[in-house]
């Protein structure tokens, strides 16, 4: 009569071959695929297998190796210091548009002006002044593009930035820097004339006709 140590690896011996059989029918099914030649192996395969994931050092995952893989958290996420744990996508949207994370792009693979610093953004375009904003920025430049005047926030108002006239007609004259005109040129040559040689009518006149003599 067979003892019962006996009897009992014999039923082991017969599970783990019906496992393996069975295992053969459903496939490669994750933590129940293995080499193991009977049910007690198979079990302390599996169970070393999870052992080594509690411990963190599961078998790395790949597409022909199944293998457990810690999932980050997303402050785990943001701090991108643990290159053994997996992103997910939940990860990459808490990435996204916060400090020291990732910038966004848009419907049109740009980044969002809210995302840049402000220097980058400091003219705005308008298509006339009554769509300015309400309140304005003082670091900012506004367009309209109606007239294609220029403005600024001066804090209260918005304030408009005399351009280049284009035109010395449209520049108003000093009282230091006059304009030129025949006019003033002549007075002037007629003034100088008269200081040096005295009546430039009779003295010009004498030398004309001396000179034609």
């Amino acid at each position: 009569m067979a003892t019962l140590e006996a009897e009992l690896a014999a039923l082991i011996t017969a599970l783990g071959t019906d496992y393996k059989a069975t295992q053969g029918k459903i496939g490669n099914i994750g933590a129940l695929a293995t080499a193991a030649t009977n049910l007690v192996a198979a079990i302390n395969e599996v169970k070393t297998t999870a052992d080594a994931a509690v411990a963190g050092t599961a078998p790395s995952a790949s597409t022909t190796v199944k293998g457990i893989i810690e999932i980050a958290t997303d402050t785990e996420a943001l701090a991108m210091a643990a290159t053994d744990l997996a992103i997910t996508p939940k990860n990459l949207s808490a990435l996204c548009n916060v400090n020291n994370g990732l910038a966004k792009l848009d419907g049109s693979g740009k980044v969002a002006s809210a995302q840049l610093p402000s220097y980058v953004d400091d003219v705005k375009e308008y298509a006339n002044q009554s769509s300015f904003p309400g309140t304005g920025e003082t670091d900012k430049i506004y367009v309209a593009l109606d007239t294609n005047k220029i403005y600024r926030w001066s804090g209260s108002a918005y304030v408009e930035i005399s351009a280049s006239p284009g035109s010395t007609d449209s520049v108003t004259e000093g009282t230091t820097n006059l304009y030129y005109t025949n006019g003033r040129a002549d007075a002037r040559a007629d003034a100088r004339i008269t200081a040096l040689i005295g009546d430039p009518a009779t003295v010009l006149t004498t030398l004309y006709t001396a000179a034609k003599a």
